[in-house]
């Protein structure tokens, strides 16, 4: 549909309508390429925290001789 109106425009010389339609596309391309990013940011994070955890854990176990940490 979008690309119908496109060649549309193009065809009728509607330079307008044509910069409209790029913008919206490009804004759109750009929007989701910030939300990949944001998401590769935030599961960066996550994962230095659980880095963080895991050495703290295993720290803890070697300054106690243990093997394993018991739940109970």
């Amino acid at each position: 549909m979008i690309l119908r109106r496109l060649a549309e425009a193009v065809r009728t010389r509607n330079w307008f309508t044509v910069g409209i339609l790029l913008i919206v596309v490009l804004g759109i391309f750009i929007g989701l390429q910030v939300d990949d990013w944001n998401e590769a940011r935030k599961s960066a994070a996550r994962e230095g925290h659980y880095l963080e955890r895991i050495q703290a854990d295993l720290l803890l176990l070697r300054m106690t001789g243990r093997r394993s940490i018991s739940t109970g």
